[in-house]
């Protein structure tokens, strides 16, 4: 479908280009690559999704755009192996199959160092592990990962879900305590995914684990963020 444009801009072109200068097409001409251009394009996409993950496998890039996938970088991943930029082995159980860890991931990894802090994403970030696992066969900590669709998110605090909404934040399942001591930092990441735009616009939250917003536990550490009730549900502009 045709793109709408406002009418404002529509009106500022009519008379012209709305700002002077020297105005042409960028008509880039084609060109061709060998196999060794090949690969260095792939390597330099296995470093990017290597910062990203940390660890690589096939369960993890096969949700990637085509030019990601496992089957596009192996030969990468071994070529970053072999000039020891990745190490290949099997670090974690849950993923099957063979896996590259960047140096610094397996100086971590050797170390025994765990996840620490409060992060929250999209479900849909390529990051993010819902929809990674089976049902029932998801590790200690990520048990409640909501399904992979663009309203839903989630929140992990040290490596372990901490809470996930569902249907744009309508539906929010908290996996913590309400008397936990970071429960309202935890809950101030649902903030970030607040509307955005010209005119009002406001999240709303109806149920937490099943119970009316505004009678839940969880009620007063929202309502301090800002949250207000309305009609048993809290909603925040």
């Amino acid at each position: 479908p045709r793109a709408h444009l406002p009418a404002a801009l529509r009106g500022r072109w009519k008379a012209g280009p709305p700002l002077s200068g020297h105005w042409f097409s960028l008509e880039l001409d084609g060109f061709d690559s060998d196999e060794a251009d090949e690969l260095d394009m792939a390597s330099a996409r296995a470093r990017v999704l290597a910062r990203r993950y940390g660890v690589l496998s096939r369960a993890l890039v096969e949700r990637e755009l085509p030019a990601c996938r496992w089957q596009a970088l192996f030969p990468a991943l071994r070529r970053l192996e072999l000039a020891g930029e990745l190490v290949a082995g099997r670090f974690f159980e849950e993923l099957e199959g063979l896996q590259f860890l960047s140096q610094e991931a397996f100086a971590r990894f050797s170390s025994g160092a765990e996840a620490s802090g409060i992060w929250s994403l999209s479900a849909q970030d390529p990051a993010s592990p819902a929809g990674l696992y089976q049902p029932g066969c998801q590790p200690p900590g990520y048990r409640g990962l909501p399904a992979r669709a663009r309203r839903n998110h989630l929140a992990f605090r040290n490596g372990e879900l901490a809470w996930s909404a569902q249907a744009g934040f309508r539906d929010l399942t908290v996996l913590i305590s309400p008397d936990d001591p970071e429960i309202v930092a935890l809950l101030g990441r649902i903030a970030l995914f607040k509307p955005s735009g010209a005119g009002p616009s406001s999240l709303i939250i109806r149920k937490i684990n099943g119970v009316a917003a505004a009678e839940s536990p969880y009620a007063g550490a929202l309502e301090s963020l800002g949250f207000e009730r309305d009609r048993g549900s809290l909603r925040l502009w």
